[in-house]
């Protein structure tokens, strides 16, 4: 029985670290840009966020559930973007409840300074900062004025509320509460570290 389990675990816990290091490296090497999503909110955190603007809109995100019967469901989220944004020691923790074994996490975590390229999206649910500089703010904006947010894809409103910041973007101590992270880029200077776990990741 103890065999048995362990070759269980050893069967889905091996394989999926061999293919998170080997995104890790892909993404080190800029062969894929990052894209992330999840049926519930995961974590990203950090130190500070720092951008030449900032773009929010309130829309509806597809995610997936969490079971196996294919089916979407719609959630509440309010996209955030970035432009030419740059996230001080990154962590990001994701579950995933698995049948038999309980809780997996994940943990995502890069030290010191991360370039997150041109444009960052995050489909968020929450978006948590201690403090915030927001210089040259418009709230009440058209979707239509925002520079980044006129996909249709992304759920597009030309009449919709929108929120634009221009100039230098600063987000101190930085949680967010988020279904889905687009980022154009990742250039890590400090090494990029995945750690999948038994047992819920947090940052």
């Amino acid at each position: 029985m103890g065999r048995t389990r362990l070759g269980r675990l050893a069967a889905v816990t091996v394989p999926a670290t061999v293919v998170s290091l080997g995104f890790g490296y892909a993404m080190l090497q800029g062969m894929v840009s990052a894209q992330l999503s999840a049926a519930e909110p995961f974590q990203v955190t950090g130190a500070s966020a720092n951008a030449t603007g900032l773009e929010v809109s309130l829309r509806s995100v597809t995610t997936a559930t969490s079971n196996d019967n294919g089916a979407e469901t719609e959630k509440k989220s309010a996209l955030v973007t970035l432009k030419n944004g740059n996230l001080n020691d990154l962590c990001l923790a994701a579950n995933q409840p698995v049948p038999l074994l309980g809780n997996i996490g994940v943990n995502l975590t890069a030290n010191g300074n991360v370039n997150l390229g041109a444009v960052t999206d995050m489909s968020a649910d929450d978006v948590a900062a201690a403090s915030a500089t927001l210089p040259s703010t418009e709230i009440g904006v058209a979707q239509s004025q925002l520079d980044h947010q006129k996909d249709v894809a992304k759920g597009y409103a030309p009449g919709g509320w929108g929120l634009e910041s221009t100039g230098a973007v600063q987000l101190n101590n930085l949680d967010a509460k988020t279904y889905a992270l687009s980022l154009g880029s990742l250039d890590l200077s400090s090494g990029l570290r995945i750690l999948p776990k038994l047992g819920t990741a947090t940052c």
